[in-house]
Parts: C-alpha cells; sequence; structure tokens
C-alpha cells in the first residue's frame, strides 16, 4: 500500500481499531502531561509553600492542598497511560531494546528496571524524620514548659494561636494570640 493510498484509507475512516486507541491514549496521555504542568507551575508560582492554604491564597476556589491531590492522582493516571502506551507497542520495544541494549533478561534491563521502582517506592521506604528547625523549636517549647510548669503545658510563642503579648512569645499567656491586636 502505497503512502497515498494509506492517507486515503485514513481520511475515510478505515483506521484499524489499534491505531484508533493507540491515537487516543496518546491524546489522553498528552492531556494529563499538560495539566500536570499546569498544576505544577500553580503549586510552584502561584500558590507556592506558606501560602497558607484556604487562610491565603486559592486559585478558583481551593488552596495548595488540593491541587496537589490532583496533582498526586494526575500522576498515577499519566503511569498507568505509560504503561498501556508500552503494552500497546510492546512488539517495537523488543525490537528495538534488542538492537540497542540487547535481550529484555539482560543485567542492564533488571538495572533499569530496579532503579525505577527503587526511585518510586523511595518515599515509601526511607522513613522521614523531622528538620532541624522544628526539633530545635519543639526543643525551645519542650525548656519553657519545663521552666514554667504554672503555664499548664501552654505555649505562648509566635504562630500557636496561645497566649498573647505581643506575638513574640512574649506574653502572660492569657490573651488571644493576635499579637495584641483586637479582633
Amino acid at each position: 500500500m502505497s503512502n497515498s493510498d494509506n492517507k486515503d484509507s485514513i481520511e475515510s475512516g478505515g483506521m484499524s481499531g489499534r491505531a484508533k486507541l493507540n491515537f487516543w491514549v496518546d491524546v489522553v496521555t498528552g492531556i494529563v502531561f499538560a495539566a500536570m504542568v499546569g498544576l505544577g507551575i500553580l503549586g510552584k508560582w502561584i500558590l507556592p509553600p506558606g501560602s497558607r492554604g484556604g487562610a491565603g491564597f486559592v486559585w478558583l476556589g481551593q488552596g495548595r492542598h488540593f491541587w496537589g491531590d490532583i496533582h498526586f492522582w494526575l500522576g498515577l493516571t499519566l503511569l498507568g497511560l505509560i504503561i498501556l502506551h508500552i503494552w500497546l507497542h510492546w512488539g517495537w520495544v523488543v525490537r528495538t531494546w534488542a538492537r540497542l541494549i540487547g535481550r529484555l533478561g539482560s543485567p542492564l534491563t533488571w538495572a533499569l528496571i530496579i532503579l525505577m521502582l527503587a526511585l518510586i517506592l523511595a518515599p515509601l521506604l526511607i522513613p522521614r524524620t523531622y528538620s532541624q528547625a522544628y526539633r530545635e523549636q519543639h526543643d525551645q517549647q519542650e525548656e519553657a514548659s519545663n521552666a514554667n510548669p504554672d503555664a499548664g503545658g501552654e505555649h505562648t510563642g509566635p504562630g500557636t494561636g496561645g497566649g498573647g503579648g505581643d506575638g513574640q512569645g512574649r506574653g502572660n499567656g492569657s490573651g488571644n494570640g493576635t499579637g495584641g491586636i483586637a479582633p
């Protein structure tokens, strides 16, 4: 079949079911990828860390964490679409891999598979820890509560909503936590 015959066949709707499926998988993959990039821009520059979610900047009525969740689920969707795309083109993958790398069971193949799995699973396998700044703040709070047992464990420092005074942790512990500004 010549290129012109193939073009006529496609224009007349003569695409095979497999070609149509490949086309739509690729279209949806492109849309999901574009949405992920857009949400990445949103999270990085429009609703940056510290934008305080519902108490600060929002986009379309939703805060940073909502859009981060959407970004996460789009990422899983994209992963599924990529796996589907590879499965649909498996014959080509095997032939090309054999030409460029060797057989699919080669040590390089296994090394790449292990690397990809490690990158996906690393956040689940490596335990999280507290930052140095958090530990220092926690230690200071603990020292302050130990030094003043009459405070009943109430923290009067900034950003906690507890205590009064000037909002810098210099108060009597009985204020509204607004830095001395009445509501």
